[in-house]
This record gives C-alpha cells, structure tokens and sequence, in this order.
C-alpha cells in the first residue's frame, strides 16, 4: 500500500469486519472507518469500541440510506463487503452501479467464491478490475463488533480467488493491505476454493449443527449433564450465526452435498465395524484418523 492512508468503508461490523478494521488500524493503514450495519446496536457497540468512526444503518429509511452511502462513497479508497454470502454480490453490484472512485479497492470475505463471482458478473455484465474475491479462513463461533479482534488474522491464511478480470496493481495493494494486517496470503480458483472449504469448513459446521440438533431432539437435558470435554470441543462451532451458515450452506450445495453423502458411507462402513466387533479394522481405521489429526496439527497448528 502506498503511504498514504485510507479511508475504509465496512458493510458487516461483526467479527471479520470488526476485526479487519482494528488491524487496519493498528497497523497504520487507514485514517477513517466508516461502517454500515442492519443493527443500531452492533453500530453503537462498534463505535464504543473504537472499531468505526462514524456510521450508516442500513435499516433506516431507503433515502435516508442512499443519501448518506452516496455521501461517503467518493473519499472511499477501500471498500469491504462482511455480510452474509446471500447479500454479497448485490451490495457489490449497487455500489458500481452508484459509481466507486477509479482506484478504490472492494472485496469481500465471503466464504463460497464462485457463486458471488457469478452473480456479481450477471448482475453488472463485466467482473470489475478493482473487485476482489477473498476469504480469510479465521474466525470463531462468536459473532458481532464485541468478538473482533486485531490479532484476529495474525499468522492466519486469507485466500484471493481473483478473476481474469482481476487488475494486477488492485491485487498487489490488496495483498500488501493483509500482509500488513498479519495474513498469510495464497490465492486459488474459485471453483476449487469451494470444492475444498466444502470439506475443510462447511462440513464440520454442519455436522456439529446436526450433532447438537439430534441430541436435544433425541435426549433429555440430563445428558449434557455427563457431557465431558469431546463433546463441547466438537459442538463449540455449533455456536456459530446461523443465519451465516444458512447462506454458505445453501451457495455452496454442489460441493458440500457430495461430501455428505461421502461421509455418510464412512459412517456406514464403520458401524459395520462395530457391528461386526471388528477390533483389527477399528484400530486400523482409528490409527489412520488419529495420524491424520497430527499431520493437520503439524501444517497449521493447535490455535
């Protein structure tokens, strides 16, 4: 980034904006944060903690709104869309259809890339140059301006899924506006960017869901009476928007019912195990997951 300072406009002030606002910050990168939310209180609450300097509310009257959006756009040089992935393209097709300054950089951070690629590019006929896709793959089950952090992406991938379309230098400022932030930055295709978060993501978001799901429809409360560890560690993203996850869940069916159905078939072959008081293929299997845990610790740590 160049040494002059931005001006950062935020749609979402929950945990991934929130939390890219305070490393902006605390890295020296911008001098005004102005964040746009549904909630007057998530805006109260981000204003309290220093994470914006002023505020727009979505929810207020459409005029209202449009004018104060309009106020703000032209100082704006860095635009970062954190909403749920159901809104992404159509606040990023508004916004260039409102006009954005020639050099201002807009991303999002949604998790499923390519169905936002698409329906950015449908919704304007073009994929601008300036707008790049982007996850951060970090977070946590907590949620809002409270839990953000500015240490949040420290040391953490953020992947681009830049598109032919994708302006070099835009690429380049973007890249250096994360490392600042403390990101280990690497980039993939959309489509495979999907077809992998299916698997590494959205599918123990959705196990631990339908686990927490089953046991207080199959079970009295009496049971989380003799809860232990294992099972607060693997329903603690169980906590997670669900509203969010609805959203990422549906964009990327394509990818996460096939593994579905993959996983159900590894259920199904162990029961058969157990079924069968198998004790060599239990151990075998077991070993195998419990040697595959320690490679996934190895690459990317405990935290």
């Amino acid at each position: 980034m160049s040494s002059e300072k931005s001006k950062l406009l935020i749609f979402g002030c929950g945990l991934i904006g929130g939390s890219f606002a305070l490393a902006a910050k605390k890295a020296g990168l911008v001098e005004l944060v102005t964040g746009i939310d549904s909630s007057h209180e998530a805006l109260e609450t981000a204003l309290q903690l220093g994470i914006i300097d002023a505020a727009i509310c979505s929810t207020d009257s459409a005029k209202d709104y449009s004018d104060k959006l309009d106020s703000v756009l032209p100082a704006s040089n860095v635009i970062l869309v954190a909403v749920p992935v159901s809104q992404i393209a159509k606040i990023i097709v508004d916004l260039f259809r409102r006009g954005l300054p020639k050099n201002c950089l807009i991303f999002d951070v949604g998790s499923v890339k390519r169905k936002i690629i698409e329906d950015v590019h449908s919704g304007l006929g073009r994929l601008p140059p300036n707008f790049i896709p982007v996850h951060p793959i970090a977070g946590s089950e907590q949620n809002g301006p409270a839990a953000a952090s500015a240490d949040l992406f420290l040391n953490r991938t953020v992947v681009f899924t830049p598109h032919p379309e994708t302006s070099e230098s835009a690429l380049k400022q973007l890249r250096e506006l994360w490392i600042a932030c403390g990101a280990l930055v690497s980039e993939l295709d959309g489509v495979r960017h999907d077809q992998i978060l299916a698997a590494t993501s959205h599918l123990p978001h959705l196990l631990s869901f339908t686990l927490m799901t089953w046991l207080d429809k199959e079970h009295s409360d009496e049971v989380f009476d003799f809860a232990a560890g294992g099972l607060r560690d693997f329903s603690r993203i169980a906590e997670s928007d669900p509203e969010m996850w609805a959203s990422i869940f549906e964009d990327n069916a394509r990818n996460l019912v096939p593994q579905v159905d993959a996983l159900l078939q590894e259920l199904l072959n162990i029961r058969m195990l157990i079924e069968k008081k198998d004790k060599s293929g239990l151990r075998k299997r077991l070993l195998d997951a419990r040697n595959a845990r320690l490679r996934l610790i190895k690459k990317i740590g405990k935290a």
